[in-house]
């Protein structure tokens, strides 16, 4: 049983941790785009 789940896990942590780093950087996108916004006016 833990065998087949350790085997499974790898691909499901890595989606995970790539979804993370996703959306850490759409954040950090949007937090440059409103300071541009505000800059800007």
């Amino acid at each position: 049983m833990y065998q087949k789940s350790s085997k499974r896990y790898p691909k499901r942590t890595k989606f995970i941790k790539t979804a993370l780093i996703k959306n850490k950087n759409k954040v950090k996108i949007m937090h440059k785009y409103k300071q541009l916004c505000r800059s800007e006016i």
